[in-house]
């Protein structure tokens, strides 16, 4: 059941990960990647932060890793990531399992 969950999943995030971005290092390299940026939601942003987070943030989905290349690339705190409307700054990254395997990371992007 789990296997079945897990392929519908993957088919989903190859659905919703489809925005061109690209990912800065700290050493200042760049790779081109798939995710998806988003507002964090109102329901969300009630009340007082939660956490990391600051009012203006944003979300930021991606796939766990990413081979290009003969290399393979993670999302990882203090990089960048640059799309059509800005550069943001990761500040979070949050692992997201089913079972033993991560499917995607959800990340806390802000604005700079």
């Amino acid at each position: 059941m789990i296997a079945k969950s897990k392929d519908l999943f993957k088919k989903t995030l190859d659905e919703f990960l489809t925005v061109d971005l690209t990912l800065k290092k700290e050493d200042g390299s760049t790779w081109a990647i798939k995710g998806f940026i988003d507002t964090i939601s109102l329901y969300e942003s009630w009340g007082p932060p939660a956490g990391i987070w600051e009012v203006g943030d944003f979300k930021g989905y991606f796939y766990p890793s990413y081979t290009i290349g003969t290399s393979t690339v993670l999302i990882a705190l203090g990089d960048w990531i640059i799309d059509t409307s800005g550069t943001f700054r990761v500040v979070s990254v949050l692992d997201r399992p089913l079972g033993e395997e991560v499917l995607y990371v959800e990340t806390v992007l802000r604005k700079q």
